[in-house]
């Protein structure tokens, strides 16, 4: 008796690489919605957040609120080509706005810096 290949569903491997972001200054929550909008980017707006969707995966400025301090970027990814391509994206709509920024790339196993992107910003504000 044949039977067809059972097909099993594929997962992704765990994400090697993160996004640190640095804006300066961090534009408002709302006006970051606006700054990724009118990129043409999908944006979901959430209580604490601000979220771009790129190719089906999340690219988010999260912790956004009052008190809480700083934006932080939440986007990671097995594949550096494509967490790269995504940070370029996200970084001409914030050079479009002329938000001056520094998205940088680095490795989770030990903080390595894979790559960078920014506009106006080219060494990271704890370089000094």
């Amino acid at each position: 008796m044949n039977r067809a290949p059972v097909e099993t569903a594929t997962h992704e491997p765990f994400p090697n690489y993160y996004v640190y972001a640095y804006c300066d200054p961090w534009p408002s929550k709302q006006r970051m919605l606006e700054i990724l909008r009118a990129h043409g980017l999908e944006v979901e707006e959430r209580h604490y957040a601000v979220q771009a969707w790129i190719d089906g995966r999340a690219f988010a400025f999260e912790v956004y609120g009052g008190d809480l301090g700083d934006p932080e970027a939440e986007a990671d990814d097995h594949d550096l080509a494509r967490l790269t391509d995504h940070a370029r994206r996200i970084s001409a709509a914030l050079a479009a706005a002329g938000v001056r920024h520094r998205l940088e790339i680095l490795e989770k196993s030990d903080d390595t810096l894979m790559a960078c992107v920014h506009h106006g910003m080219p060494r990271s504000p704890d370089e000094g």
